[in-house]
């Protein structure tokens, strides 16, 4: 085992222990999924008092690399592929079928608050189709999007039924199919910290930050979409933009 680094000038004992469980983890002696050695074991490992173990271990648990399941102890945090989110993934055949994903979706009617009124350009209290979904890879929870659409404009068309909502498509060709045609999407991006909700659907720890993208669809100058919430794990999502500039 790496044990104690030597100590470097006033580098508190804490930073040391959390240094010699980074260079354990980067060597392979702790691979993802496994448990941190208990905290007696790690106190006879790095001559130090329980108390610096545990501002150790929590620094290792800031930085992503240990989570902390109550009752089972820490563990080695396994590091997930990062999805790349492009400016033309909204284009006609850029968003393919992925191996192995699943949407769970719940749909309801509901009326338009201030914010959703505001993005849709309709008055509050509105009737519209709220569209909460929970996108999985091989089962395991990747995103959460709730989106709203005017229900005028999809009440009984399959767009308004989960059972039969044309799930091989996306919202822009579903729009199609209704005879909308999608002219451009806008988005907002920023990072903030997950919600209690958001930590428990896509088990993350609660020091992980989330992005969070709000999105609108229009069809000329009229809104037809609004997703007020896009929520992605940071550690599990790069966006990429292109601005092209005037000649």
């Amino acid at each position: 085992m790496i044990a104690m680094p030597r100590r470097r000038g006033q580098e508190a004992a804490y930073q040391q222990v959390a240094q010699g469980l980074r260079a354990q983890i980067d060597a392979g002696q702790l691979m993802p999924g496994m448990p941190l050695p208990t905290e007696p074991a790690l106190e006879a490992q790095f001559g130090v008092s329980r108390i610096t173990v545990r501002r150790a271990v929590q620094v290792l648990r800031d930085e992503g690399r240990v989570e902390t399941r109550h009752g089972s102890g820490s563990f080695v945090r396994a590091t997930l592929p990062k999805r790349r989110l492009t400016m033309d993934r909204y284009l006609p055949g850029r968003q393919a079928a992925v191996a192995g994903a699943t949407i769970d979706r719940e749909f309801d009617l509901v009326e338009a608050d201030g914010a959703v009124a505001d993005m849709l350009q309709v008055d509050a209290g509105t009737a519209v189709l709220r569209r909460s979904l929970v996108y999985r890879l091989n089962m395991a929870p990747q995103q959460l999007s709730t989106s709203y659409l005017p229900a005028a404009l999809v009440d009984g068309t399959p767009l308004a039924d989960p059972a039969h909502e044309p799930w091989e498509t996306w919202t822009i060709e579903q729009l199609a199919a209704l005879g909308v045609r999608v002219t451009a999407v806008e988005e907002s991006v920023h990072g903030r910290r997950p919600t209690a909700d958001e930590i428990r659907t896509l088990t993350i720890p609660g020091s992980d930050p989330v992005q969070s993208i709000s999105r609108r669809m229009l069809a000329g100058d009229r809104p037809v979409e609004a997703a007020v919430d896009i929520v992605i794990p940071a550690d599990r999502v790069v966006l990429d933009y292109r601005i092209e500039l005037p000649q």
